[in-house]
C-alpha cells in the first residue's frame, strides 16, 4: 500500500504531458491484455463449436443412413412419421443443429437415388424442415434466400413455385441462379417459362447449367422457343438459339432468319452459325443482299457458311472476293471457287498475280 502511495506521489510530480502518456500506456496495456483474453476465448469457443459440428454431423449422418436403409428394407408405402429419427426431431429446435441436419440431408440426398430418396423426402416434408426452408424465401439476406431455394429444389417442393418466381429477377445473381435451376429441376422444359419474365442477363455459365440439366430429361415437350427468339433480353435469344441447335428445332427457321437483321452483334453471329448448321438456303441469299451492312466478323462467318454448302448460284458472288483484303475471307472464297469450278481455280492459279496472292492460292490448292 505504501509503495502504491509512493508511486502515486511520484506520478503527481511529473508534468501533465508525462502524466497523460502514462495514463495512455496503462490503458493501452490493459486493452491489449483484454483483447488477448477475448481472442483466446473466441478461439476456444470456435474450436468447441467446430468439434460439436463435426460430432453432431457424424451422429446425424449415421442416424439418417440407418433410417433410409430401414425404410428401404421395410418396403412399404405407409406413412413414415412413426419411424422418424428422434435425434433429428429433437435437433430441429436448435438453429445450429437444424442447419447441420439440413446440410447432411442434402448431402445424403445427392448420394442416393430411386426409392431410397423417399424417406429423406418424407423427413423433409413432414417435419418443420420444410417450413424453415420456406421461411428463408422471405429473408432480407440474399444467401439465406439462395439456400432456401436450393433446399426446396433438391427436395422437389413444387408448391412454392409462385414464391420462387418472385426471385428470378433478384438483384443478386446467386439467388437468380438458384431460382432458375429450381424451375428446370422441378418442371423440366416447362420450367423455362421464367425466361419470359427475367430482365437481368442470363450468363453463359447459367445457360450451360440449364442445358446440362435439360439434357438429362427425355421426351421433352418443347414450347415457347418462338417467343424467346423475339425477346427483348438478348441473352434469352442466345439461349433460345442454343436450344434450337441442341434439339434440332428446324421449325423455327423463319424466326431465326429474322435475327439476321438484329441490332445485337452476338445474336446476329449466332443466328448465322445456326442457319449454317441447318443449311438454310434462304439465309445465304439474305446475307448476300445485306453483305455490305455486315461487320468483318459477320462476313467471315458468312463465308464459312458458304464453304459448308456451296452451290453454283454462289459463284458470281464468291468471285468478287477471291482477292479480298481479309485473309480469312480470301481463303474461304478461293475454297468455294475450287469446289464449284475447279478449272477456273486452276486458271486463276496460272494467272500472273503478286507473290502474296500466289501463296494464298497455293495454300488453298494443297489444303
Amino acid at each position: 500500500m505504501a509503495r502504491f502511495q509512493d508511486l502515486l506521489e511520484n506520478y503527481e510530480q511529473y508534468p501533465v504531458l508525462i502524466q497523460v502518456i502514462w495514463v495512455f500506456v496503462v490503458v493501452l496495456f490493459f486493452s491489449i491484455l483484454l483483447g488477448i483474453l477475448l481472442l483466446k476465448g473466441v478461439r476456444v469457443n470456435l474450436r468447441q463449436k467446430e468439434k460439436f459440428i463435426y460430432s453432431y454431423q457424424k451422429k446425424v449422418e449415421t442416424c439418417l443412413i440407418e433410417y433410409v436403409y430401414y425404410e428401404h428394407e421395410r418396403n412399404t408405402n405407409d406413412v413414415f412419421e412413426k419411424s422418424f429419427p428422434r435425434e433429428i426431431i429433437r435437433g430441429l429446435s436448435s438453429r445450429l443443429k437444424r442447419k447441420i441436419i439440413l446440410a447432411t440431408m442434402m448431402k445424403l440426398k445427392a448420394e442416393v437415388s430411386g426409392e431410397m430418396t423417399l424417406p429423406i423426402h418424407a423427413l423433409f416434408l413432414k417435419t418443420r424442415l420444410f417450413d424453415f426452408a420456406k421461411e428463408k424465401l422471405d429473408s432480407d439476406k440474399w444467401h439465406i434466400v439462395a439456400l432456401g431455394i436450393k433446399s426446396l429444389s433438391m427436395f422437389k417442393v413444387n408448391s412454392v413455385s409462385n414464391v420462387v418466381m418472385k426471385h428470378v429477377n433478384h438483384e443478386r445473381v446467386e439467388v437468380r441462379r438458384e431460382a432458375q435451376l429450381y424451375f428446370v429441376n422441378l418442371f423440366e422444359f416447362e420450367g423455362l417459362d421464367f425466361l419470359t419474365k427475367i430482365n437481368a442477363p442470363l450468363s453463359e455459365w447459367d445457360q450451360i447449367q440449364l442445358l446440362a440439366i435439360l439434357n438429362k430429361f427425355e421426351d421433352q415437350k418443347i414450347t415457347g422457343v418462338g417467343v424467346w427468339l423475339s425477346a427483348t433480353n438478348t441473352s434469352v435469344i442466345l439461349f433460345a438459339l442454343k436450344l434450337c441447335r441442341m434439339y434440332n428445332l428446324f421449325e423455327f427457321k423463319e424466326a431465326i432468319l429474322a435475327l439476321l437483321i438484329h441490332d445485337d452483334k452476338e445474336v446476329k453471329i449466332e443466328a448465322i452459325k445456326l442457319l449454317s448448321y441447318f443449311q438454310v438456303p434462304e439465309a445465304k441469299e439474305r446475307l448476300k443482299e445485306e453483305y455490305h451492312k455486315l461487320n468483318l466478323e459477320e462476313r467471315i462467318i458468312f463465308f464459312k457458311m458458304l464453304e459448308k454448302s456451296p452451290v453454283k448460284e454462289d459463284l458470281p458472288f464468291v468471285l468478287k472476293y477471291i482477292q479480298d483484303l481479309n485473309f480469312q475471307i480470301n481463303v474461304s472464297a478461293l475454297k468455294v471457287l475450287k469446289i464449284l469450278d475447279v478449272e477456273k481455280f486452276k486458271n486463276l492459279k496460272k494467272a500472273t498475280l503478286d507473290q502474296k496472292s500466289q501463296e494464298i492460292i497455293d495454300f488453298v490448292a494443297y489444303k
